[in-house]
């Protein structure tokens, strides 16, 4: 799994999108899961 890219690919989508909340909601979902990965990899 590639974050570099996902993380552009993201900020790219966040760039046009208009609602800034749900892009929010959806940065947060995912740094929560990546830090449950990060967890459970150990």
């Amino acid at each position: 799994m590639n974050v570099k890219r996902l993380t552009r690919k993201y900020l790219w989508r966040l760039k046009r999108s208009d609602t800034p909340v749900m892009a929010g909601l959806a940065f947060g979902v995912v740094a929560l899961t990546l830090l449950i990965m990060q967890l459970l990899m150990r």
